[in-house]
């Protein structure tokens, strides 16, 4: 009807996501699967222009994403100590956006991993603690 095609808001177009990663493991079976375990962070991330890749850390994989202003977040589970839980699936992340030649950049932005102290409050604690400059 006419009336629909008014009252009808505009199509809006489709944001292009991000590529994949360029480097070698992409094709291979056991990356494609670390993909798939993280897609419900790299997906988001992607839909807003990011690239991401999948890689070992210090004792698990986690999520590397290069930002505009040449620092970078890392998205992870706690990487000490080492959990039996499958990639993807951790007890909590922690998201930290930190620099590679410009060390006096480091944030933790975003924390859920459990807490050892019994005072500290259950859930995600969305935090910015910027290390001071030496």
């Amino acid at each position: 009807m006419a009336a629909d095609e008014q009252n009808t808001p505009p199509a809006h177009p489709a944001v292009p996501i991000a590529p994949l990663p360029d480097h070698r493991n992409v094709n291979t079976s056991w990356w494609q699967e670390l993909w798939r375990r993280h897609a419900h962070i790299t997906t988001p991330l992607r839909a807003r222009g990011l690239t991401c890749d999948i890689e070992f850390g210090l004792s698990a994989y986690i999520v590397r994403v290069p930002l505009p202003d040449d620092s970078y977040l890392i998205i992870g589970p706690p990487q000490e100590p080492v959990s039996d839980r499958p990639p993807g699936d951790p007890e909590g992340w922690i998201a930290t956006r930190e620099h590679s030649i410009d060390q006096s950049v480091f944030e933790v932005v975003y924390d859920s991993s459990p807490s050892d102290d019994p005072g500290a409050p259950s859930g995600p604690r969305p935090v910015t603690a910027a290390v001071p400059s030496r």
